[in-house]
């Protein structure tokens, strides 16, 4: 089922062009039309807006096969809705031995991204050396975005700015003091520093939490779903009522039944519902597929979601597996000053299930 034609010798997908446009096959060359998304009776499943070849044309060509040129269609769309006064080109060549998949110049450097940002499409994360072609794009002056198959959808690409590898601060060259001023002298020095009010009137529900704390009396606890009951490391989510109304899910890790606590609590309103319920199945769909699970060296995200917050504090969750390493919820708030909290916990088997549970309590 082809999803990626050539039309002006551009690549093009089935929701950029009319229905009453033809376009032409990336494999074989013969001519395409659309065909609308529709509901197949056989498979009982939702067939996506795709090309077709024309009667007559096409015999054995199973139409274009390349996921990754599809995801490099999709990216340089998404940069240019995102990145309107950028110029955004397909395999462009940074420096002398690097070819970007997608290449989106600025006029001027823009603070944090630098001359541009570069997306590389990671089909089943394999290709280039992240590490190596990263570092060398950013002390180029360009930021970059790795992008996997979990970050496309049929029509567009989820940019997740907070994925970007940024030129600044990541370029900055790492500063050794000692070799700058060998002759001086480390002395420790205390003193008492008062955090400032904006800082606590962010953090003192982590520092103090409405559910474990006995002084938390106008706070309501709605309802609880413990994702790992069982095991060293127990993972609860508390829906939590605040004296203002805000329904707030405090997510809550502790080490065995008398380790140490930690809570973050994250704020949401009714319009993250359809998000929350995307989220889990993003984790369903992904955990279905052998790429989630292959071993890299870099991250592998499978579903990431932010939440609505406040003036003050912007949360996210998301699932995702380490370099190297084994699947991980994260669950980071970020205040107006740029201070992260952030909780990370081991995925076990069912706990989109569980999530699912909880939020089904919620709303």
């Amino acid at each position: 089922m082809p999803f990626v034609g050539q039309l002006g010798g551009n690549y093009v997908l089935p929701h950029q062009v009319s229905t009453s446009t033809t376009v032409q096959c990336a494999e074989c060359g013969g001519t395409m039309e659309v065909r609308k998304g529709h509901y197949n009776k056989g498979s009982k499943s939702r067939v996506s807006r795709h090309f077709r070849h024309k009667q007559g044309e096409g015999e054995g060509c199973g139409g274009e096969s390349a996921i990754h040129l599809k995801m490099k269609v999709l990216a340089e769309s998404t940069l240019e809705e995102k990145f309107p006064n950028a110029t955004v080109q397909q395999e462009k060549q940074v420096g002398e031995n690097n070819i970007a998949d997608v290449l989106a110049t600025f006029e001027n450097p823009r603070i944090p991204f630098g001359k541009g940002i570069i997306v590389e499409a990671q089909h089943k994360n394999k290709g280039k050396n992240i590490g190596h072609v990263g570092n060398k794009y950013l002390d180029l002056g360009y930021s970059v975005f790795w992008a996997y198959q979990s970050d496309f959808n049929e029509t567009k690409m989820k940019f997740d700015e907070e994925r970007l590898w940024k030129v600044w601060p990541e370029a900055v060259p790492e500063f050794n003091p000692e070799e700058a001023y060998p002759d001086f002298k480390d002395i420790p020095i205390e003193k008492e520093i008062k955090l400032p009010k904006e800082y606590l009137r962010t953090r003192i529900i982590e520092i103090i939490s409405p559910t474990f704390s006995k002084g938390a009396k106008k706070w309501s606890k709605v309802a609880k779903q413990d994702i790992h009951s069982k095991g060293k490391e127990r993972f609860r989510v508390n829906i939590l009522e605040a004296p203002t109304g805000a329904t707030t899910l405090e997510w809550s890790t502790k080490e065995g039944r008398n380790g140490q606590r930690k809570t973050i609590p994250t704020v949401i309103s009714e319009n993250d519902e359809s998000s929350l319920r995307e989220y889990i199945q993003e984790i369903q769909d992904g955990l279905s597929q052998s790429w989630a699970y292959e071993d890299s060296s870099d991250w592998i995200n499978i579903s990431s979601v932010r939440l609505t917050g406040t003036k003050r504090t912007t949360p996210r969750i998301s699932l995702a597996k380490a370099p190297h390493g084994p699947l991980l919820h994260q669950i980071r708030r970020r205040d107006s000053k740029g201070n992260m909290s952030s909780l990370t916990v081991d995925y076990r088997k069912g706990d989109e299930n569980r999530l699912e549970k909880a939020v089904n309590k919620i709303f």
